[in-house]
This record gives C-alpha cells, sequence and structure tokens, in this order.
C-alpha cells in the first residue's frame, strides 16, 4: 500500500519565525500532535508534544524543531514503518519538491494493522518494561519522571501496588499553563559600587526579555489520569490490539496475567509487526 492512502494531506504548518505560543494551543486540544515547520513553503522540520514538554524554557521554533526525516509520495506503509522504527519516530513528514503534502502518524500504522487480522500473540513484541507512579505523585514530578525515562506513558499504582489508571505525556500537556512574563538581562556597565567603575560613568538601563515557561499543575495525576484502563494478554492478537488502539483511542495497553502487570504495548512496538 503506498503511504498515501494513509497520509493526512492538508496539514497544518507553523512559519518561521515563530514562537511557542504560536503551536501549543493548537497541540494542547489534543487533535494532533505534531506540526511541521516551514519557512517561504519549505519543509524545515517538525515540533511535537515532546519537544513542548522536554524544553520547557525554550520560546523560538527554530530551537524547538527537530529535523525529522521525511519520505516521498511513492513510498510504502512498510517503507514508512521502517524509517519510523529506525529513527524512533512517531510521525513522518510527506515532502515532495521542498513542500509539505501530508503526514503519516503512528496512529495510522495501527489503524492500517487492525485491519490485516494479523493473529501472531503480542507477547513477542514486548519487552517487559513498565514505567509506574504512584498516584499521589504531582503532574509536574511525573512530567520529570516521563522525560527521564524517554517513555510516552505511566501506569498509576494506588498505595497497594494495584494499577488504578494511566497518565500520558498528551495528558499532561492538556493540563499545562504558558507563564510569560520578562527577565532582566543586566545592566551593560558597572554599578556604582563596582570597584573598577570608571568615575561618572554609571548604568542608565535595564534589559527586559520576554519569557515563556511551561508549567505543570502541581495536584496528583490522579487527579487527571485515565481511571478506565484497556487492557490485553500475552496471548492477545497483533489486529485485535491494533483495534482496541483505535476503538478507544489510546497509544498504550497495559498487558496483565490475572492481576499482574507485566507489560505495557506501546503503539511503537506494532511497528515490528508491519515488517
Amino acid at each position: 500500500m503506498k503511504i498515501t492512502e494513509l497520509m493526512t494531506p492538508d496539514v497544518v504548518t507553523a512559519e518561521l519565525p515563530g514562537t511557542r505560543e504560536d503551536v501549543i494551543e493548537i497541540l494542547q486540544k489534543g487533535e494532533i500532535s505534531s506540526i511541521p515547520v516551514t519557512k517561504d513553503g519549505r519543509y524545515r522540520g517538525l515540533i511535537s508534544r515532546e519537544e513542548l514538554l522536554r524544553d520547557a524554557n525554550e520560546d523560538q521554533l527554530a530551537m524547538l524543531m527537530r529535523e525529522v526525516p521525511t519520505v516521498a509520495e511513492d513510498a510504502t506503509v512498510e517503507d514508512c514503518a521502517r524509517l519510523m522504527l529506525e529513527e524512533d519516530e512517531r510521525r513522518v513528514p510527506v515532502v515532495e519538491n521542498g513542500g509539505v503534502v501530508g503526514i503519516v502518524t503512528l496512529t495510522d500504522i495501527v489503524e492500517y494493522l487492525a485491519g490485516l487480522g494479523d493473529d501472531r500473540d503480542i507477547g513477542e513484541l514486548i519487552d517487559g518494561r513498565v514505567l509506574t507512579v504512584w498516584e499521589e505523585t504531582p503532574v509536574r514530578v511525573t512530567v520529570e519522571t516521563l522525560t527521564l525515562a524517554d517513555d510516552s506513558a505511566a501506569c498509576v499504582l494506588n498505595v497497594s501496588c494495584d494499577m488504578v489508571g494511566i497518565i500520558t505525556e498528551t495528558d499532561c500537556i492538556r493540563v499545562s499553563d504558558v507563564d510569560t512574563s520578562s527577565e532582566e538581562l543586566g545592566e551593560a556597565v558597572a554599578n556604582q559600587d563596582d570597584e573598577w567603575m570608571w568615575e561618572g560613568i554609571k548604568a542608565t538601563s535595564t534589559q527586559l526579555v520576554p519569557v515563556s515557561k511551561v508549567t505543570f499543575p502541581e495536584e496528583p495525576v490522579s487527579k487527571y489520569m485515565a481511571d478506565e484502563v484497556v487492557t490485553v494478554v500475552r496471548s492477545t492478537d497483533v489486529s485485535d490490539a491494533a483495534k482496541s488502539m483505535t476503538e478507544h483511542d489510546v497509544q498504550h495497553l497495559p498487558v496483565k496475567r490475572g492481576d499482574d502487570l507485566v507489560g505495557i504495548l506501546r503503539d511503537t512496538d506494532l511497528l515490528k509487526a508491519v515488517l
């Protein structure tokens, strides 16, 4: 199948030069997860929710965006899945003649898998890693945990170590807030009390620069987590798992054996099934 059958055309883009505020309101709504960045109509990079989380003090789009590899319109689904897996990317812009003509996301690949009838077990796709946080952990600390673990979701446990929910990067972005203030760069010449100051020279002004910072609530993750969690077992079929992700609009499926949490199936794991 050609990638043009899966891609989303008419992509929303951000133009250089630009700032964080140009994209954060769009990403906060949760309808899209990334925005290609262009200059004079030509593709330059991509900015996603992950960049906003991991570089919360940067304001300029040129510094926030990443150079994400692209595919052409004649690429296949397998070509795109291989590129996503090798480059650890969740979305790939489709570029022709320097311009963005579409974008393919991991969600598109999962929907494709849901219709394939792949009856292999998901057990061979998961690695057993499960990131967890306590239900009383503040959202701000949870964001730091996700960042340090380089993961996109954490299972939420209560004091008895039972899973009571799941929290994702998307959930954290939705409840984030942009605080715009000013910071002093300082005075360009010495203060009057500095020993080296020439007589008669005094500082005449202080320069202020606008600064935007992303802040997160101090409330516990239990307030913002998804508490109705869809789970699977290791013997679940690949296509059935993909259908569950698509139908419930989730990117992570905790894997259980009885009452025990034994792993988590990430949508990125399903890329291996395509190949």
